[in-house]
């Protein structure tokens, strides 16, 4: 299927591109560096691969090819419903899906450099990522649960895949990629779980759950 956005020559078609996508279960907190790649990359699905056996550059992994392709055009609305349907066993919707790209110019695994796919806030930092996260976020909801913002408004999942993956110009010493890295609604839930400070389901929600699925009204709502 070709992009309907790009009518480029086969030899300069920006659209053939090998996309590498990888499933983060859990935080990098307290993990040595020698396991973290095991955390980052041990589940990774390859859209469009370049050949019969595709690698990925500087990153050790086994992926799976996935039949399908991911284009710089496609809106993240688009692309979070193609990993939705392609990297996770359950059957969920492109809401459930928080996902970044990796701006980190060193040599190491860290979630410092995250950039959210999909959401933006005026008023806070570029950078997050929900494994970081050790409570709930006291800008999104007070200590009882009551909101303090309609996350839905910062939503920007009707923007371009390129118009994030341009943005890794701006970063000095990084060198571009088209690896995506993502996790489930269901993974975050384990994680404030098991890392996070005890909290009830009311400021879950609102304080950690919506900040990054802003699309989310409800933990356990209907996902059909």
């Amino acid at each position: 299927m070709s992009d309907p956005y790009l009518d480029f020559s086969d030899k300069n078609d920006a659209s053939n591109i090998q996309v590498n996508v990888f499933h983060v279960r859990d935080t990098l907190r307290g993990t040595p560096m020698e396991k973290r790649n095991d955390i980052l990359h041990k589940e990774c699905y390859i859209f469009n691969p370049e050949n019969s056996k595709p690698t990925v550059q500087d990153i050790d992994c086994k992926p799976k090819v996935v039949k399908n392709k991911i284009y710089l055009t496609d809106t993240i609305e688009i692309l979070f419903s193609k990993i939705a349907q392609h990297c996770v066993k359950e059957d969920i919707s492109g809401k459930r899906i928080f996902a970044w790209l990796d701006l980190n110019p060193k040599n190491d695994y860290s979630l410092r450099y995250c950039l959210p796919l999909g959401i933006h806030y005026d008023d806070l930092e570029s950078y997050m990522n929900l494994f970081s996260d050790k409570k709930y976020d006291d800008r999104f909801c007070s200590p009882d649960g009551e909101s303090k913002r309609e996350t839905r408004f910062s939503s920007d999942i009707y923007s371009s895949y390129k118009s994030y993956y341009d943005k890794m110009r701006d970063i000095k010493g990084l060198k571009l990629n088209t690896n995506i890295y993502f996790c489930t609604l269901d993974d975050a839930i384990k994680y404030s779980k098991k890392h996070m400070k005890k909290m009830s389901d009311v400021v879950l929600l609102n304080g950690f759950i919506k900040k990054y699925f802003p699309l989310i009204s409800e933990i356990n709502e209907d996902d059909s």
